[in-house]
């Protein structure tokens, strides 16, 4: 009897132990954060814009405006309007193009933000190159308050209103940090890489969520092939796109670490899906809001379930 309890011991604390060392395991797998599926997003609402919107960019969102950027690369315009949210018209139409002081054309609009006081615009020339220009916009007039020239292709910018703006290269290799006259504080490369995760986010538009102080990142998600034959940046993941879909980041500024990830898959099917992520993002009082088509564009808009099984992919 004596022998059949210890053995009975023996099993208990073997599978206490295994059970540690699986918590354990999975914590650091997991780098302590979760990934959310998509189905922990609820559709809210869409409105499709009456108007023509070219290759769209970014979004931004009032409780009375959308602010959308596009570039017509065919004419070389980038746009930026001034939507009413509540009768969609538009209210301001302004062409951003123009030449860098090298002369570049300047036509990309890319991701934008608004801080609360101010729009803020990051338009660069059509190559992964340099430079580009950042333009600090009154959004009651759209009046350009102030620009400064940066020299990379910034793609998604956002700002925490006070002290910071925060801007992201072609596809997210390098994310910069900068005051708000756009001299560089901090370069780190896209937290995907730093952090060595199967699939790495490049992110199309930023935004800050200011009520918990974290910087968001939407966009395509780039798998590397099993086998690299070549490297973009002296990165492999960035030579070939291999499993894109869409995914949302918040990131810890302080570290520049991902702590959460959100799958945010696709819309329609067939040959018409279109990844959720693929342009404009914005998160605005809790929910989220993307702008993925071209030409003909919707406003998709989703409120976020709280988590109840994440998994890691």
């Amino acid at each position: 009897m004596r022998n059949f309890l210890s053995a009975k011991s023996n099993v208990r604390l073997f599978l206490l132990v295994s059970l540690i060392l699986a918590l354990v395991t999975f914590t650091s797998v997991a780098e302590s954060f979760s990934v959310l599926r998509s189905s922990n997003l609820s559709p809210a609402r869409a409105v499709e814009l009456p108007f023509k919107t070219y290759h769209v960019q970014g979004i931004a969102v009032t409780d009375d405006y959308y602010f959308l950027s596009a570039v017509d690369k065919s004419r070389g315009n980038g746009w930026l309007w001034k939507i009413d949210r509540s009768t969609l018209e538009v209210l301001y139409k302004v062409d951003l193009a123009t030449k860098s002081s090298e002369g570049v054309p300047i036509i990309h609009p890319g991701g934008i933000t608004y801080d609360g006081d101010f729009l803020w615009v990051p338009v660069a020339g059509y190559t992964r190159e340099g430079p580009s220009i950042i333009y600090k916009i009154n959004p009651d007039t759209m009046e350009i308050l102030d620009k400064f020239q940066f020299d990379d292709h910034i793609g998604g910018i956002a700002s925490n209103g006070v002290d910071r703006l925060y801007l992201a290269n072609w596809d997210t290799v390098h994310l910069y940090v900068c005051d708000m006259k756009g001299n560089v504080i901090e370069t780190s490369i896209n937290p995907g890489l730093e952090q060595e995760m199967g699939y790495v986010c490049a992110y199309q538009d930023l935004d800050y969520d200011v009520e918990n102080n974290l910087l968001i990142g939407s966009g395509d998600t780039r798998k590397p092939y099993a086998e690299v034959d070549g490297y973009k940046f002296g990165f492999p993941y960035f030579h070939g796109y291999a499993d894109e879909f869409g995914m949302c980041d918040w990131i810890d500024p302080k570290t520049g670490r991902v702590i959460k990830r959100i799958e945010i898959g696709f819309i329609g099917y067939g040959l018409n899906r279109t990844r959720l992520g693929r342009e404009g993002f914005e998160y605005y009082k809790g929910k989220m809001y993307f702008a993925p088509e071209d030409d003909c564009t919707r406003i998709y808009m989703y409120e976020l379930i709280p988590p109840t099984s994440p998994y890691i992919p």
